[in-house]
């Protein structure tokens, strides 16, 4: 910017309009570097807070600023700046600066200060007139003065180079840190509030479920893509609603893909995630964001009760207990009654042979009543001759949703026993006429329930001969727990020669229908 001088050629000008001029010109220097001072301030805080907090989120907190200290410190750097330009600069622009200040500073960049131009000034600042010719003097020595000064070295623009320097190094290094630094600079974390992670060496992305609701027993899988510096070890740390773990760690594998990292989250016993959990994942110096499992309860069924319904000939009364578990003899018709947390579209029971029902046998159907479900089942022998062992109630909603391990209840069966039939004489072969009466002397006892008959079957020379003899008929008698009987066995009905062979047996039948079971 080139100095205020008189050129050779100008027009003459009065001493009063020259100082007039030279001063309303430093009057302008001094307000522009004013405000280009408090302006390189601002920039000056504004750089100088960036590098300093992106040094201190990357190196020195651990994890990086909290979002509350990030908005304090935003806050006052923000307001700080504010203030700087609202006072220094904006207020500036509207005022200007007093002819006195600016004359003094002219005076004082002379080497030789003789207050002409500061007396001329004061005294017209306060609206005295010293008389003209003292007026004219004043003036003539002070455009004299005036003459040999260059307005640009006269303002005081130390500060402001000072600050401007400050202001260029800070950048630099600013600069450099950004292309050097292995933790890229985000502009995101000192000026504004929104979740950005902390940079990192390594960076963590596409992290996977995120926040999930998932149903209760799924096996969760976590998976996440590293970028940047790989570390030794990545892991997920998770922590469950009821705080049994915190922070509990899981370590990630990698695939085929060396940058994808994958672990499975199984659950207590394998059973998969039972309840709500948090998790964040670890990998060197990167931490992701805290996300949110959420386990959604599937519907489960509970029996609340069990119905026994004994066959007639049993003579048993119905009796109903309030517990799962089934215990009671075969043949009789059970009803299971069951209560679901939620209302439910489908409801079976379902039998197997083993508690884990990894090979499922029969099923029936259940009815619903909003909540309430009622099922029957007569437990009847198998062709195999056995009995399903376990029992558990399916249920499912109308989304598809169902319990993956519901409650599963034991059967016991207690069989009908057959009747024992015992021959107490003869106690062994006999050899006798062909015309002989064999007396016979016999008991027989059903051990659960009554006898319907005792019969005598025999055949000669291995033919056998029909009917069999009634030794205890239950048509005559009626059903008895137990009997003991004689029989004159005739051998003359049976036409025997000598020589022939008489076997025979006694047979008893309980009051099982249709026919008892026999012994």
């Amino acid at each position: 910017m080139s100095a205020v001088s008189e050129p050779q050629n100008s027009p003459w000008v009065e001493p009063d309009q020259y100082i007039r001029i030279q001063l309303d010109q430093a009057r302008s220097r001094i307000r522009t570097t004013d405000v280009l001072t408090a302006t390189v301030l601002a920039g000056l805080l504004l750089v100088g807070y960036v590098l300093v907090f992106t040094l201190l989120d990357h190196w020195v907190i651990p994890g990086g600023f909290r979002p509350l200290t990030r908005a304090v410190l935003l806050f006052t750097i923000v307001a700080s700046c504010a203030g700087i330009l609202l006072w220094f600069v904006i207020r500036r622009l509207g005022q200007s600066v007093h002819p006195v200040f600016a004359a003094r500073m002219l005076e004082r960049s002379q080497q030789s200060e003789d207050g002409s131009l500061l007396s001329l000034v004061d005294l017209q600042a306060h609206g005295r007139d010293p008389g003209i010719a003292i007026r004219k003097t004043l003036e003539k020595r002070a455009a004299v003065r005036l003459a040999a000064v260059h307005i640009d070295e006269v303002v005081d623009r130390r500060w402001l180079m000072r600050l401007s320097l400050i202001l260029f190094v800070m950048t630099l290094l600013t600069c450099l840190y950004a292309v050097l630094s292995p933790k890229s600079i985000s502009l995101l974390r000192p000026f504004s509030f929104a979740r950005a992670a902390v940079s990192t060496r390594t960076v963590l992305e596409s992290i996977q479920p995120g926040n999930a609701a998932v149903p209760a027993g799924t096996q969760v899988q976590f998976q996440v893509d590293v970028s940047g510096t790989l570390p030794d070890s990545v892991q997920v740390l998770y922590t469950t609603s009821d705080r049994r773990f915190v922070d509990e760690p899981l370590k990630m594998q990698p695939g085929q893909d060396q940058q994808r990292f994958t672990a499975v989250l199984t659950g207590e016993a394998n059973r998969g995630v039972r309840q709500n959990l948090q998790y964040h994942i670890v990998a060197g110096d990167a931490v992701s964001d805290t996300f949110n499992i959420t386990v959604i309860q599937p519907p489960t069924a509970t029996v609340t009760s069990v119905r026994y319904q004994h066959p007639e000939y049993m003579q048993l009364p119905d009796r109903t207990e309030q517990a799962g578990a089934i215990a009671t003899w075969q043949d009789t018709t059970v009803t299971i009654t069951a209560e679901t947390t939620a209302p439910v579209t489908t409801a079976l029971l379902q039998f197997s042979d083993d508690a884990t029902f990894s090979n499922k046998a029969e099923e029936a159907s259940m009815s619903i009543s909003e909540t309430t479900l009622t099922g029957k089942w007569k437990l009847e022998e198998r062709s195999d001759k056995s009995f399903p062992k376990y029992y558990r109630v399916f249920v499912e909603d109308s989304e598809g949703r169902s319990d993956p391990e519901p409650p599963v209840y034991p059967i016991q069966v207690r069989r009908d026993e057959r009747p024992v039939v015992r021959v107490l004489d003869p106690a062994r072969d006999l050899e006798v006429p062909a015309n002989a009466i064999v007396p016979l002397l016999a008991e027989a006892e059903d051990p659960d329930f009554l006898l319907r008959n005792v019969t005598l079957h025999y055949s000669v020379n291995g033919q056998p001969r029909q009917p069999a003899e009634f030794l205890m008929d239950s048509a005559a008698s009626g059903f008895v727990k137990s009997w003991r009987g004689t029989y004159d066995f005739k051998l003359s009905l049976l036409r025997l020669k000598p020589g022939d062979t008489v076997t025979w047996h006694l047979e008893a039948r309980d009051n099982r229908p249709p026919l008892g079971n026999q012994g």
